[in-house]
């Protein structure tokens, strides 16, 4: 996420693997609080904002592709 903040884009990400993650981090939380386990639930609840900020930064920082220059 430092790259990302650094460079103001967000080519260095894949969003489908941030979304999974996010989606994932979702599952696995309320799993865990469904069974009581903060074991599951701590660390997912983790992931989950992380998830969210990092889904945040393809809002803030698109990417755009390299502009091309002309010959």
């Amino acid at each position: 996420m430092g790259e990302v903040i650094s460079t103001k884009s967000t080519a260095s990400m894949n969003f489908i693997l941030s979304l999974a993650n996010l989606l994932l981090a979702i599952e696995w939380s309320v799993y865990g609080y469904f069974l009581g386990n903060m074991f599951v639930a701590g660390p997912n609840v983790l992931g989950l904002f992380v998830s969210i900020a990092q889904l945040a930064l393809f809002y803030v920082y698109p990417n755009h592709p390299a502009p091309v220059l002309p010959p």
